[in-house]
C-alpha cells in the first residue's frame, strides 16, 4: 500500500507515490521513466544521495517550488533508495 516503500522504497513505490505527484508536473520528461530518471549522474547518483539532485532538492526543501511539499518520510524513502543504488524495481 501507500506505506510499504517506506520499509522497501523501491522505483516504482517512489515513481507512484512521490515522483509523479511531487516532480513530474514540471519536469515532465525526466521522470517519465526510470532510464531517463537516472540517465547521467545529476539527477540520481546511484548510492550517493548527497550527490542526487532529485534528494537534495526535496530534502532542502527547493523542489518542488510552491506546491505541496513531499513528507519527511517520503524524502527520507528517496535517500534509501539512491543509498541502496538506486535500483529499477
Amino acid at each position: 500500500g501507500l506505506f510499504a516503500y517506506r520499509q522497501d522504497p523501491t522505483y516504482s513505490a517512489l515513481n507512484r507515490f512521490v515522483f509523479q505527484p511531487y516532480c513530474s508536473r514540471c519536469h515532465t520528461e525526466r521522470f517519465s521513466s526510470y532510464a531517463a530518471l537516472t540517465r547521467g549522474t545529476m539527477w540520481v547518483w546511484p548510492g550517493y544521495p548527497g550527490r542526487s539532485w532529485v534528494y537534495t532538492a526535496t530534502e532542502s526543501r527547493a523542489m518542488p517550488p510552491a506546491q505541496e511539499q513531499p513528507q519527511d518520510e517520503e524524502i527520507a524513502a528517496i535517500e534509501e533508495w539512491i543509498r541502496a543504488g538506486a535500483p529499477e524495481n
